[in-house]
């Protein structure tokens, strides 16, 4: 089974790290330009709006989802994956373990 998405983490200015999927025939750069640039309008959670989370969120890393986990690296915003961190961010410790093991 494969998987065709790509991926990206960004870590916002408080260190929360999020996790986006998108289909392969984007490139990590252009979701990225869209994350930053798309009106979000004035929705908060926990008190932090959207504006502060993704605007200013750094891109720390990118690649591909396989069906053992995150791997490879993106090009255009010259990140490379974390591997099972990733994972981890995009799945959840639980489904990541899972994953991991079956990988082994």
């Amino acid at each position: 089974m494969s998987y065709n998405l790509k991926y990206l983490i960004l870590r916002s200015e408080f260190g929360v790290e999020l996790g986006f999927m998108f289909p392969t025939e984007i490139a990590h750069a252009d979701f990225l330009e869209g994350v930053r640039t798309t009106p979000i309008g004035r929705y908060q959670s926990n008190g932090l709006s959207w504006e502060r989370l993704l605007r200013r969120a750094e891109c720390i890393s990118g690649g591909f989802v396989g069906p053992h986990g995150c791997h490879g690296s993106s090009e255009s915003c010259r990140v490379k994956s974390r591997g099972h961190a990733d994972t981890v961010v995009i799945f959840g410790k639980q489904q990541a373990d899972l994953m991991h093991e079956v990988s082994q």
